[in-house]
């Protein structure tokens, strides 16, 4: 009924509802792990197909009901709290921002024109270099001939010593990205601003007009936001003098090409090393649940496509882009990690915590309203509320979902392979095509695992779980 309602709409900019939906159709993706399946081409598709839009908006930004949302965009730094979430100087290793913008009048990166691409080149790198606090240079991507100062782009060695410091741009290869229309024209009109000290950086025309990322060693957040902000502001001064902004609604806030980025389109990341608090899994998970934040292990530290990693770090960032504002995100992250911070050194100190208890006291470091430094007394109060209520984001939402929780996928086994090699017939992996050829292989190594007991079958599951594209 939806696409019969939306298929011959077209945007006042010619955004058809194909370009839209065409990753989601191309992909089949996978039944338990699900994609967004669909992008913005330019900011009047969340209007023009909101039947379809607003639906995905409210399954994917949980707490939102994107029919009657009214976003409030915040981006005043003077109203971040002043605290300091790791006071010794040894929890916190890193802190990110990063915020992606789009241009007003412009289509969005799936849809827009050979034309409309150079010309946000042009605006967010006239933004960038009239900046006089950002000391830096702007690098297109390499075969790039639309920035007039460096035709043809950047060298292979540059290039290299880019990736060398995880500034790398490259072209995307993934069949979503495709589909989506990210790789069009590539590399034309492409490349990323970096700063001499390397704590800043801009990417232009990637999977949004613009992507700028904020980072330092040591935990000012407030710093690296700061300074997020005022690079946007910078470039969207000069978009304004040229009658443009950065895509906005009063409905949504800031729009991204993919629904998943609204709101603020901010995320915040903060890298620390707590070992003992990650060590109780399901209390921290549940925790992490109740504060708002998401923690990631893996221990990358560095800009987005990190150089090096540091054993034991944790990444930790904000959920929610819609809905709530910009500092009220920064806020939360500040307070959420600074209470992890202080359980890390009651655990360390061998000191209990209890995780199962919930007294009345529950979020009060999280209103906002204070400024000093946080106390283990109420830290303990707050530890106590780590146990999710019913209906809420709990780990148990987590532990009920397949793949999530303790218990394996459905699918191929992963415990042993049975006797005889499933059909691959259909399949698309290098996997698939390597046994098609040569089916002993699964014959030989179908019973065998290694000294710690991981198993052929847990190494395949993947590939024969998904057929691929």
């Amino acid at each position: 009924e939806i696409y019969g309602q939306l298929r011959s709409k077209v945007t006042p900019l010619g955004v058809s509802l194909a370009r839209c939906i065409k990753t989601g159709i191309d992909n089949v993706g996978h039944a338990f792990l699900r994609t967004i399946g669909m992008v913005a081409g330019d900011a009047d598709c969340y209007d023009v197909f909101r039947e379809l839009f607003d639906p995905v908006i409210s399954e994917r930004h949980a707490h939102v009901d994107a029919e009657s949302v009214c976003h409030v965009t915040d981006m005043d730094v003077r109203r971040v709290v002043g605290v300091q979430m790791d006071p010794s100087g040894s929890r916190v290793v890193e802190v990110r921002a990063k915020i992606s913008r789009n241009i007003t009048g412009l289509r969005f990166l799936p849809a827009c024109s050979l034309e409309e691409r150079r010309e946000a080149e042009r605006l967010i790198t006239r933004g960038l270099m009239l900046n006089s606090g950002l000391k830096g240079e702007y690098f297109p991507a390499s075969g790039s001939e639309t920035f007039a100062p460096r035709p043809g782009g950047i060298t292979l060695e540059e290039e290299a010593e880019l990736r060398a410091d995880g500034f790398q741009m490259e072209e995307p290869d993934s069949d979503v990205l495709l589909s989506s229309g990210f790789g069009r024209d590539w590399p034309d009109a492409r490349g990323i601003f970096v700063s001499k000290d390397k704590q800043f950086s801009a990417r232009v025309n990637e999977e949004d007009h613009l992507l700028i990322e904020s980072c330092q060693k040591g935990s000012d957040l407030h710093a690296v936001f700061n300074l997020a902000c005022q690079a946007l502001s910078s470039i969207e001064a000069e978009l304004q003098r040229s009658g443009r902004g950065f895509a906005h609604s009063s409905r949504l806030g800031f729009l991204g090409t993919c629904p998943s980025k609204l709101g603020t389109c901010l995320t915040l990341t903060v890298a620390m090393q707590i070992p003992e608090l990650a060590s109780h899994k399901s209390q921290f998970k549940s925790l992490c649940n109740r504060l708002g934040i998401q923690a990631k292990g893996g221990g990358s530290v560095g800009p987005s496509s990190p150089k090096s990693s540091q054993k034991g770090v944790l990444e930790v960032s904000n959920v929610d882009r819609l809905g709530t504002s910009e500092v009220d995100q920064v806020n939360l992250v500040l307070r959420s990690c600074q209470v992890l911070v202080a359980i890390e050194q009651r655990l360390a100190k061998n000191l209990p915590v209890d995780f199962a208890s919930e007294p009345q006291a529950s979020l009060a470091l999280l209103a906002g309203s204070g400024r000093g430094a946080t106390t283990e007394g109420a830290v303990a109060s707050l530890v106590a509320t780590s146990r999710a209520t019913e209906g809420g984001r709990g780990a148990s939402a987590f532990a009920d979902t397949i793949g999530l929780g303790d218990d394996e996928s459905p699918g191929f086994p992963s415990d042993e392979c049975p006797e005889l090699m499933p059909c691959l017939a259909q399949h698309h992996s290098l996997m698939a095509d390597t046994l098609r050829a040569n089916p002993s292989i699964y014959t030989k190594l179908r019973c065998s695992r290694t000294n710690r007991g991981v198993t052929f079958a847990k190494c395949v599951k993947a590939g024969f779980d998904n057929c691929g594209h």
